[in-house]
């Protein structure tokens, strides 16, 4: 029987070592017996393809395994010096940059805050600014490195649409790469911060998930990722999963997408401050009647949700509705993609005054749980419910996603090897 063409082989072993690469990046450390039983290779083969990952110092020694019997196995894990890659989260009110090696460890980070509003020349030269800075920290360290990812709120399909920034149409990608000469993969915060907590977070080793950011910040965006099968859903276009614009309410209050009743206009911050001061102007009882004394000024979404968790009824109204809505959200969600899983985050980089902490008490009340709102809204349906679970890596999971992009990259298009 003669031997496949040359090409075919070639082909078949860049196959073998993206699978090897991979399964190592996720789940190291591991021995080339574990590496030979989990993706289906000989032990000739996958020993053949580590020497060769070596040699190109992908992979180093990892100790022992010592959990079985007889002789202990060679653990090898990915070289995290071999390469690094920079995650940027580009938000409403800040820019975050990060620096990660091959195995996901930080090695520089930094985050500055931006004026809500701001216009995209002065975002896009704040950008470009801590994506040098990051570069030039790469180069500090003599680590190659694999190129920039950004986390952007919105759609992109190869520009980024992002209403919260005021964005249309920008060719975020473009700009950078011509800038840095590196490459650059831009993609919606949501699926970045998917991507990390598949790899490194509590979805990890789940077949299917819906990773949902749920913003608690100003102008801040409602956005959603799935994952099926260990890959993001992403659509015939690139759009799939454009969750915060799914209308709630056909007759509700009007988004910045110029629609009604989109699920982020109806969780939208200055929208519930809006309600309740209406409110207390009318004269409601209300602890936040105090703010009545300089017009207002001082009231935001963080008073109201703290007087919700000291049980103002005014406050416990107005965030039981926003609790509703992003139950409802939820809910359709999950009776469109039956996942495991239901993956919950929290915009939170830089918000003061311990918001995030007021948040989650909030979110430990019965009346406020998010979980158990969608879990009350698919029991009316007869569903059952999938687990449910805060995300473990904020609040730099967006970066970890967007940094992570690159090396996904290149693990499912390694360099060739000898054959």
């Amino acid at each position: 029987m003669s031997k496949p063409p040359y090409s075919q082989q070639k082909e078949a072993r860049q196959k073998n070592i993206s699978l090897v690469l991979r399964d190592i990046w996720r789940h190291a450390p591991l021995s080339k017996s574990m590496l030979a039983e989990r993706n289906g290779l000989t032990k000739a083969t996958v020993s053949s393809i580590c020497r060769d990952l070596e040699a190109q110092g992908l992979i180093c020694d990892a100790g022992q395994d010592r959990t079985g019997v007889g002789r202990p196995g060679d653990l090898i894990e990915l070289n995290p010096s071999a390469y690094c890659s920079v995650g940027l989260e580009i938000s409403t009110n800040y820019i975050g940059a990060i620096l990660y090696n091959l195995c996901g460890q930080p090695l520089w980070d930094r985050s500055v805050p931006i004026e809500i509003g701001s216009s995209q020349d002065v975002i896009i030269a704040m950008v470009e600014e801590m994506t040098s800075e990051a570069i030039n920290q790469a180069q500090l360290r003599n680590i190659p490195l694999l190129g920039v990812g950004v986390g952007v709120p919105g759609v992109v399909n190869h520009r980024v649409n992002a209403p919260a920034l005021g964005w249309k149409e920008v060719p975020l990608k473009e700009i950078l790469e011509q800038r840095f000469n590196v490459p650059v993969i831009v993609d919606n915060k949501a699926r970045a911060a998917a991507i990390a907590e598949a790899l490194y977070g509590k979805a990890r080793d789940v077949h299917s998930f819906i990773y949902v950011s749920m913003g608690t910040d100003v102008r801040s965006s409602v956005e959603a990722a799935v994952v099926t099968d260990g890959a993001l859903f992403r659509g015939a276009s690139g759009r799939a999963v454009n969750a915060g614009h799914m209308v709630l309410d056909p007759n509700g209050p009007l988004c910045l997408c110029g629609q009604r009743g989109c699920w982020q206009i109806l969780v939208d911050v200055d929208r519930e401050v809006g309600l309740v001061q209406q409110r207390l102007e009318a004269g409601e009882v209300s602890t936040l009647q105090a703010y009545a004394a300089d017009g207002f000024a001082r009231l935001d979404h963080r008073a109201i949700h703290q007087a919700a968790v000291e049980g103002d009824a005014l406050a416990r109204e107005v965030a039981s509705s926003v609790i509703l809505n992003h139950a409802l959200g939820i809910t359709n969600l999950v009776l469109l993609f039956d996942p495991q899983m239901v993956v919950i985050g929290w915009e939170t980089l830089v918000l003061p005054n311990n918001y995030t902490a007021r948040m989650r008490r909030m979110d430990d009340m019965p009346e406020f749980n998010v979980s158990n709102a969608v879990r009350d809204q698919l029991a009316r349906r007869g569903v059952n419910a999938p687990q449910f679970t805060h995300a473990a890596l904020e609040p730099k999971v967006v970066m970890l996603g967007a940094a992570s992009l690159l090396v996904d990259e290149f693990l499912r298009t390694p360099p060739a090897m000898n054959t």
